[in-house]
């Protein structure tokens, strides 16, 4: 029998390869480790996982399905499904747009229906997108154009039916939030969102927190999450994550990501970590740097002249203006991945 090695080995244990069964346990043919004359031709963990994987796309009106990060995940994945497995591959555009309750329940019904595809695919992972507007102040995500709901569980008792809410009793289910950072600022809003996906049993939820979420530019960061996490099966660490995000370099100056996590298999609740994107003289201890100077009202005039282990200072150049900005570090935040072009950092929230 070959094997690496039997079952009851540690796997540091040198290689013997040629195993006997004598007794109910495996015994070397060989006393001594044999040598292997080959090139190693993978990483020694790598694999491919090509389990169902169902993307739903659920998006304002106001936002194409088109070219949208769903689309593009989908598109990536489906080389690894098209020829082999094209059932296992499923991909559901749910557009919605509501002047009604009537028009919401309608919604909820059309969608049930088409989700009935899981009761087929019952290992399926299930990536749920939600790509909509989020009302400046309350973080309250959209009905249709500028009309908002009066909370987030009102809207997702409207828009989200039965079937997907208990989903993640028996799929791996992430939530993608495309949505303007106001969902996420508030503590209030972070909250009811994490209380929404416990119930769901979601296994993670991703969102961001810029002011004004340009979808467009977290294409990349999906497709990279697509083949590392779905396929490949990598855990999403710390360092995992900044490789994600260093993926999509347009994210770094635009926005931060926060991620909810189970810390482990049994554990029912998700915790919350904050990645921002820091660079000593672009955006120091992940702050920007103002677009005008408070004093003389210049535009672009900020620029980074001192930087000290737990102190950075920026400095007006206008002449005559001595306008200075002092950014300390924050004792919350970690650097995961320094390098030239910066860093990721992370809190805990």
């Amino acid at each position: 029998m070959h094997t690496a090695k039997p079952s009851n080995e540690d796997k540091q244990q040198p290689y013997r390869g040629l195993y006997q069964r004598l007794n109910g346990t495996l015994v070397p043919y060989h006393q001594e480790p044999l040598r292997v004359d080959a090139p190693g031709h993978r990483p020694p963990h790598a694999h491919v996982d090509t389990e169902a994987i169902v993307i739903i796309n659920i998006h304002l009106k106001d936002f194409p399905d088109e070219g949208s990060p769903a689309k593009q995940m989908h598109t990536v994945l489906d080389p690894y499904y098209r020829s082999t497995r094209p059932g296992k591959l499923v991909y559901i555009d749910a557009m919605y747009s509501f002047d009604t309750t009537d028009d919401a329940t309608e919604y909820r019904n059309t969608l049930s229906m088409r989700l009935k595809v899981l009761s087929k695919l019952p290992r399926a992972r299930i990536i749920v997108f939600i790509h909509t507007h989020s009302e400046e102040s309350t973080g309250d995500l959209f009905w249709k154009k500028g009309v908002s709901s009066d909370n987030l569980e009102e809207w997702w008792r409207q828009v989200m039916p039965d079937r997907l809410i208990q989903a993640g009793a028996n799929h791996e289910v992430t939530l993608a939030m495309l949505a303007c950072g106001s969902l996420v600022q508030s503590a209030t809003q972070r909250k009811a969102l994490k209380t929404l996906a416990e119930r769901m049993q979601a296994e993670r939820v991703i969102a961001w927190g810029a002011a004004a979420v340009q979808a467009c530019y977290t294409g990349s960061f999906f497709i990279s999450f697509a083949t590392t996490v779905l396929i490949e099966r990598m855990p999403l660490s710390h360092a995992i994550v900044a490789r994600l995000l260093d993926s999509s370099t347009l994210l770094a100056r635009h926005t931060s990501m926060l991620l909810w996590t189970r810390r482990s298999s049994t554990d029912k609740d998700l915790h919350a970590n904050e990645y921002i994107w820091s660079h000593p003289r672009i955006q120091p201890w992940g702050n920007k740097l103002p677009m005008q100077c408070p004093d003389c009202r210049a535009i672009y005039t900020f620029k980074v002249k001192s930087v000290h282990d737990a102190e950075t200072k920026a400095f007006c150049t206008v002449k005559g203006c001595s306008y200075t900005i002092s950014y300390k570090k924050n004792v919350d935040y970690r650097p995961i991945d320094i390098g030239g072009e910066g860093a990721w950092m992370v809190r805990a929230l």
